[in-house]
């Protein structure tokens, strides 16, 4: 379940800018600490008896208005 969890929140990462998708490979996943996410986060278990998905974001602004 480890693996499926850091494959899922490496394979998350990159489409929020962070970390590059090429730095992203099956060997590294659970291996190599400095590929992380600072924003995605995954669950595995069996105890996950349906699909849950949560999605939280923030609008950009600039100079006041909606971006």
């Amino acid at each position: 379940m480890g693996y499926s969890r850091g494959a899922s929140a490496l394979g998350t990462a990159p489409a929020l800018g962070e970390p590059d998708g090429e730095a992203i490979s099956d060997a590294v996943i659970n291996s190599d600490s400095s590929l992380f996410s600072r924003r995605a986060s995954a669950f595995a278990g069996i105890e996950l008896m349906g699909h849950e998905i949560v999605e939280l974001g923030m609008r950009g602004y600039q100079n006041g208005a909606p971006a």
